[in-house]
């Protein structure tokens, strides 16, 4: 590729092809290693549980060779439904925040499970121009920009700056540093179908050469039909 150095592996979150297992093991093992460090930092316990991974339905994996070394998880929530404002994800919401997440519909994408790799977290992976970070977020940002859905949610640390190229794509803030895991995170949303996600130049550039260029499958694309035609990335 022309400026990005990484590749994208579009993966489920289990019982994934055997054309992908090998990235899918590479992916959980960089997960399991972020998040196990980022809990021990937060909390003081690195234990984690492997269905926080397992149960997303879609996950957006970067890798240099055979090393992931960023990601983002999807999963889709239908709120015609009561279950999901009782999901362990939205603990730290209030019910009024739910409220306004979903005042424009119902069809909500929760992006969580964000990591990049401590080791790679410069600008060279991208040619020098953005890090890691800007990379995994505006590529999911593209991916929401093109699913029929209401409402994109995520649960941002300020502390990382990880809100910041959201709310520049046109995300909004629901709720402004709350108190999670002992640190400030925004609660914030992207419409897509209000406002499709608008990406700096550069890294749209970019994030259209990972997707053109993308392996796996789409998952979300079957589990959203018949709203969304199902596609198959080469």
């Amino acid at each position: 590729m022309k400026n990005v150095l990484c590749k994208l592996v579009v993966l489920p979150g289990s019982n994934p092809d055997e054309s992908v297992r090998p990235y899918y093991e590479r992916a959980y093992t960089h997960w399991e290693s972020v998040w196990g460090a980022t809990f021990q930092e937060l909390d003081g316990k690195s234990r984690i549980f492997s269905d926080n991974f397992t149960r997303q339905h879609e996950i957006h994996a970067l890798f240099e060779d055979l090393n992931c070394v960023a990601m983002c998880g999807l999963r889709y929530y239908d709120f015609r439904t009561t279950t999901p404002r009782k999901d362990s994800y939205f603990e730290a919401w209030s019910e009024d925040a739910l409220d306004q997440l979903v005042r424009y519909g119902k069809r909500v994408v929760i992006a969580s499970n964000l990591s990049i790799d401590p080791n790679r977290r410069g600008r060279e992976a991208t040619g020098g121009q953005y890090n890691l970070k800007d990379l995994i977020i505006a590529t999911t940002l593209r991916r929401i920009g093109e699913l029929e859905i209401d409402a994109m949610t995520g649960t941002m640390r300020v502390d990382k700056n990880m809100q910041g190229l959201i709310y520049q794509a046109g995300g909004v803030p629901i709720q402004r540093e709350v108190i999670y895991h002992n640190v400030p995170v925004d609660l914030l949303a992207v419409h897509p179908l209000r406002k499709k996600p608008l990406l700096p130049s550069g890294l749209d550039e970019m994030t259209q050469e990972l997707w053109d260029n993308a392996r796996g499958t789409g998952p979300l694309d079957h589990l959203l039909l018949p709203k969304t035609a199902a596609r198959r990335v080469a």
